[in-house]
């Protein structure tokens, strides 16, 4: 066989959140469906492949199946359709026609079944098993009878038929149009690579907000996606080559050098998708992402606007994007900016939104890796919990809380609290908040995974506590050096920050706009109060005057951090744009590019992961695909079938790799026989056969981990 992977009482009200859940459930559960047979059907493609060519080479088929395990329903002619398998009744009636002399039945010989664990594929052929290289045959039908370049046609057809199947999909899609992302930067994070790259010739340093992505090393840019892949996708420490479209500039190239990303842990240059001009959440599924949406709204004084509603204004000004938004409070000095909406129901308001500064960013050693903190002038605000889940909720964690304190270590910068939950994966962690002013200690359970459940979020808007100072022994030291403004200043961790210059203070936002409003240009003198952690509560310690002398490039680092609009450009919807063809020769033509592309990017994923660029976390086995295909389903038609597309270029290619047990192990052996005259023996196939089933079984059962860890765990 070859694999392929009473009274008059007033009624109660209806539980509206119950049926919101039901609701979603159903769509889900819809959408999961939809994944299955999707994928059921690229298995049956890659499985009619290899049938067709077995008969077309004269080959007896005896099973054609979907899935593995017992038949749950077969088919076959002469017999019909049957619950469970039909052989026992096919091979009584042979038996019976061979001892009365009669001739053979009007029955064919290949049982069509569907199996009970719809996770593969195979089709099992007279004289071929892949699990017993043993069972060959000489009847003249067999597989093993045939010429090996017909063997070699058979073996090759449900990888072939893969690349079919994906290259008419693909002209499918462009001919109807896809919405995609386009692949245009509308966020450039600060000292990130792509804020630092380096022009060819013109254009200034660092790739702007509005950049057409043309290419990247030489590849084209189709969409946004594909230029987070092609970063993703780089040789780690080797800089890549940028080809962008600048407005008003023309074409420029620039250098850049990926770094490993915090989150998600793969190459990226520190750049965010443009935006539109519509609040997001109008067309969200979930009741729970739509409440987000207001809630978050609420949060910031918005309660007005309305999801799907649209940014028409800035300040007097017309508005086209969400980051419009920032724009107008890098301007404002702090100031709120005034933003005009249009909601759903055509009512236009007008809202303030609050500006709150912006912190820079170092760059510090992490093992092989770095990691890039926030600071103030070196200064390092403590970390405030962001968005607990429910089950943090009830552990007694707040949006907004203070991290004082994660397990013995005191007012941790990012990489320390993530390592010291983590090393408690599975038990509980103590932990020290400062809520309202006073300390609350808190013991939540960590998942296995090493997860409580909540974000942490250095920000401007965090309490002036001191966590640390850059290259002090109170902080870490960065990887390039930094106008650090409190660099002498040896403020203690957990000082609190009260007046500068006069001017009392709340915030880590507040002391950058004290220093720069009782400073001039060129630097000068800074007198700091603050308290010193010492006390049983909070802020009850003795209070110490601290001079610091500021330079002239202190200030000018400390003016370039700016301000930034508190209504985040991930309130918005992403900016969209539709990929089709002009006609059918073009569809045709962006489907087989498209197909080889898909190709080439899964070759380039195996070979990133043999150099670490890319991890074994980062891939998907069937209940990662299952999932993400639920994800894709809720886009539309169009993306589940784009979707399906790109699982069929995978399993083409990774059915054809060679490894013993799958398409391309066998077709080495053939290659073998073709160049020695002779089948390669079966002792040394069973050995083959047997590695192939413990590296494929190791693989599976590594990536699943890693899919369900994913799933469950956050």
């Amino acid at each position: 066989m070859v694999l392929g992977v009473g009274g008059a009482s007033i009624p109660p009200a209806p539980d509206v959140s119950y049926d919101h859940r039901m609701l979603e459930t159903l769509a889900t559960a819809r959408d999961l469906l939809l994944v299955v047979l999707g994928f059921s059907f690229v298995i049956f493609i890659h499985e009619l492949g290899h049938f067709l060519a077995a008969r077309w080479a004269g080959v007896r088929v005896e099973e054609f199946a979907i899935g593995f395990g017992k038949a749950a329903a077969s088919y076959r002619k002469g017999l019909g359709f049957r619950r469970g398998s039909s052989r026992r009744e096919f091979e009584h009636a042979v038996r019976a026609a061979i001892a009365q002399g009669g001739p053979a039945p009007a029955i064919s010989a290949t049982e069509y079944r569907l199996n009970w664990l719809p996770l593969g594929g195979y089709v099992r052929m007279l004289g071929q098993a892949d699990l017993d290289p043993a069972a060959t045959s000489a009847l003249p039908d067999s597989y093993t009878s045939k010429p090996v370049w017909r063997r070699m046609v058979i073996i090759t057809a449900g990888v072939a038929m893969n690349m079919i199947l994906a290259a008419a999909i693909f002209v499918a899609v462009f001919m109807a149009g896809l919405r995609t992302e386009p692949p245009i930067i509308g966020y450039v994070r600060p000292d990130s690579a792509a804020a630092l790259a380096t022009p060819e010739s013109k254009g200034g340093i660092g790739l702007k907000p509005g950049d057409r992505v043309v290419s990247i090393d030489g590849t084209p840019m189709r969409a946004f996606r594909d230029v987070s892949l092609a970063v993703a996708m780089s040789r780690k420490d080797d800089p890549i080559e940028i080809e962008v479209e600048r407005p008003g500039e023309g074409a420029l190239r620039y250098t850049a050098t990926p770094s490993v990303g915090q989150s998600t842990r793969l190459l990226e240059i520190g750049v965010g998708p443009a935006v539109s001009a519509t609040i997001a959440g109008a067309d969200a599924r979930r009741a729970s992402d739509r409440r987000a949406i207001a809630d978050e709204l609420a949060r910031l004084g918005l309660a007005q606007v309305e999801a799907g509603a649209t940014l028409v204004s800035v300040n007097g000004s017309p508005a086209t994007s969400g980051f419009d938004l920032d724009a107008a409070a890098q301007a404002s000095g702090g100031r709120p900016v005034t933003a005009g909406f249009r909601n759903p129901s055509g009512a236009t308001v007008a809202v303030a939104v609050p500006s709150v500064a912006t912190l820079g960013t170092a760059e510090i050693p992490d093992g092989k890796d770095s990691q890039f903190i926030a600071h103030l002038g070196g200064l390092l605000p403590p970390l405030r919990v962001v968005s607990p889940t429910d089950d943090a909720a009830k552990a007694g964690l707040r949006d907004g809380d203070v991290l004082a304190q994660v397990a013995s270590v005191e007012w941790p910068d990012t990489a320390t609290a993530v390592r010291e939950i983590k090393r408690r994966a599975g038990r509980t962690v103590p932990l020290v908040v400062m809520r309202d002013g006073r300390h609350i200690r808190l013991e939540p359970r960590v998942t296995s995974k090493g997860r409580v459940g909540f974000g942490i979020a250095p920000a401007a808007q965090a309490p002036a506590i001191v966590a640390g100072t850059l290259g002090s022994r109170h902080g870490p030291r960065p990887a390039r050096p930094v106008e650090a403004v409190f660099d002498g200043a040896n403020l203690v961790p957990g000082t609190l920050i009260e007046r500068v210059n006069g001017t009392a203070v709340a915030s880590f936002g507040e002391v950058r706009d004290a220093l720069l409003g009782s400073m001039p240009p060129g630097g000068g003198q800074v007198t700091l109060r603050v308290r010193l952690p010492l006390g049983e509560t909070f802020g009850a310690g003795p209070e110490e005057a601290v001079r610091l002398a500021v330079t002239e490039a202190q200030a000018a680092a400390l003016r370039s951090q700016g301000w930034e609009s508190a209504a985040s450009w991930t309130l918005f919807e992403p900016l969209r744009t539709t990929l089709k063809a002009d006609g059918p020769a073009g569809a045709l033509a962006m489907g087989l590019s498209e197909t080889k592309r898909m190709m080439m990017r899964t070759y380039l994923t195996l070979l990133r992961l043999t150099q670490g660029s890319v991890r074994v976390e980062h891939l998907n086995g069937p209940v990662g695909i299952a999932h993400l295909g639920t994800m894709v389903a809720e886009m539309g038609a169009m993306h589940l079938l784009f979707f399906l597309a790109v699982v069929s270029v995978n399993l083409a290619v990774l059915n054809f790799l060679p490894l013993p047990i799958v398409d391309g192990g066998l077709f080495v052996f053939l290659l073998i026989e073709a160049l020695t005259r002779r089948p390669v023996s079966v002792a040394v196939q069973s050995a083959a056969t047997m590695v192939g089933l413990v590296l494929l079984g190791a693989v599976f059962l590594v990536v699943t981990f890693h899919d369900i860890t994913r799933l469950f765990g956050g």
